[in-house]
């Protein structure tokens, strides 16, 4: 092994790899969706963050209790409410190694401007197949960055072709853990027992074959003058005498008679 700098050691293809893996096994093994419920609810709570007014004054604290409830309900974009936003970035935090939250805003029903969060999945920061040859330089795996390595932008890939938006860092909030210093994306958490999860699916997988084999298949044990009688594959081991090709007698028990028939 190598030492390699952050945005090499940790490239757009070995992260996609690393997500497309993990979202296979959040689809389809129960044993990492224990792990990722338990994830969430000791990150964002069962419930999702919650926030309690705690001040001195009382009489405030009901107010924006009630207001903050309020505005949770309607916060996010896609219609989910706070507690939903921050348990679904939680997930995606284990699974894709991180969520990144857009602080934008939408007129209410009195059409006055209100702030309003969105959930973009972190698969979707990428570079633009048109901007190529600036990755490595100004732009690592979709975000831009200034001279001194601190990140500007990022690049949104939108549903459809090769069709992008340019969100400024201000409005982002990145929920991830940097394991090095100039890392620009988060590793899925369960990556360090990746491997192992896959390696238990996949014998779980061979054990299940092999029951159904054995179920679906009738096994005949015959001996030279044809199916072995029931009474004898019910039997205790004994002892089994026979005559060899060469003429002699010999003794055997069931077991090694039969693995020589």
């Amino acid at each position: 092994s190598i030492i390699m700098e952050p945005h090499e050691d940790f490239d757009a293809m070995t992260r996609f790899d690393l997500t497309a893996k993990c979202q296979t096994l959040e689809r389809n093994d129960p044993t990492f969706n224990k792990l990722l419920d338990v994830w969430e609810q000791y990150t964002s709570g069962a419930n999702g963050l919650q926030c309690t007014p705690s001040s001195y004054d009382k009489l405030w604290n009901e107010k924006r209790k009630k207001s903050w409830a309020d505005w949770c309900s309607r916060c996010d974009l896609s219609g989910l409410d706070f507690g939903q936003l921050t348990s679904l970035a939680a997930r995606r935090w284990f699974v894709d190694g991180g969520a990144w939250i857009h602080k934008t805003s939408e007129r209410n029903a009195q059409k006055l401007e209100e702030p309003r969060l969105q959930l973009i999945e972190a698969w979707r920061i990428k570079t633009p197949n048109a901007l190529s040859d600036a990755e490595g330089n100004s732009i690592f795996d979709g975000i831009v960055v200034d001279s001194m390595g601190r990140k500007k932008s990022i690049f949104v890939k939108q549903s459809g072709d090769e069709k992008y938006i340019t969100i400024k860092i201000d409005s982002i909030v990145q929920i991830w853990e940097p394991h090095r210093p100039g890392m620009m994306h988060g590793v899925p958490v369960a990556t360090p027992v990746l491997n192992t999860l896959i390696d238990l699916r996949n014998l779980k997988h061979l054990e299940m074959m092999s029951a159904k084999d054995a179920a679906e298949t009738s096994k005949v044990i015959k001996t030279e003058n044809g199916e072995i009688p029931t009474q004898l594959l019910r039997a205790a081991r004994s002892s089994v005498s026979s005559i060899d090709s060469l003429g002699n007698s010999t003794d055997a028990d069931q077991i090694t008679y039969y693995r020589k028939v």
